[in-house]
């Protein structure tokens, strides 16, 4: 008869824990980054609903996860706030091509990046034709179109690329009516979709989605 070692799945267990957390591809805060595919939907509040122009961020259940919010005092930029309406960034622009992406104090700490409150964790700089995007974070690149509202974010960290998230338009969208328990289709024509792939950091995604929002307000060059 055989022994088995109680200790030896556990420390396999652990293991295939440690490298499945070692692939989480964070920028703000691990906790933002799910194992699994999400589906969010993109949608401008009703003024009616709020004192504060802003964005409400939904999963495919119709439950609220992100919002954007203008910030105080009718500064330039916006803020991204979790559901509960803690910040998490701050979006402010710098000139007419720049926007500087800011952290809170817990999502610095978090991620050890070692910077000074006043310095941006990344940095979004797009062409004065908007034809090309950068971002500070050598990992990734923008490509497609804003004005369109439908553009890949990739990670280009590896020797393949690989999608991190997309960003479609779409004129009909499906919301899960919790109230009413049943799946309800509505026409929404300033909204869209947005699919963070497993893994990746749902909160930098939406600082992105937050830049490509103040990128949107602006007249279109042609």
């Amino acid at each position: 008869m055989s022994v088995t070692d109680p200790s030896a799945s556990h420390k396999e267990v652990t293991k295939e824990q440690h490298n499945s957390d070692a692939t989480l591809r964070s920028v703000v805060n691990p906790k933002f980054c799910l194992n699994s595919l999400t589906k969010f939907i993109v949608r401008k509040k009703p003024t009616v609903c709020s004192n504060v122009g802003g964005i409400v961020i939904r999963d495919s259940e119709g439950r609220e996860k992100f919002k954007l919010e203008e910030l105080a005092l009718k500064e330039p930029g916006l803020a991204l706030k979790d559901s509960d309406g803690k910040l998490i960034l701050t979006v402010k622009p710098e000139g007419t091509n720049k926007w500087n992406v800011f952290p809170t104090v817990e999502s610095k700490s978090v991620n050890s990046t070692g910077k000074k409150e006043s310095e941006p964790l990344f940095i979004v700089k797009i062409s004065a034709c908007y034809s090309k995007i950068d971002v500070s974070l050598r990992d990734y690149e923008i490509e497609g179109s804003f004005a369109k509202r439908m553009f890949k974010i990739s990670d280009i960290s590896r020797d393949n690329s690989r999608i991190a998230a997309e960003v479609k338009l779409k004129n009909q969208v499906k919301l899960n009516n919790l109230l009413q328990d049943n799946v309800e289709t509505i026409q929404i024509d300033n909204a869209y979709n947005v699919e963070v792939k497993p893994r990746y950091d749902q909160a930098f995604i939406f600082g992105l989605v937050a830049v490509f929002e103040q990128i949107r307000k602006r007249p279109t060059k042609k």
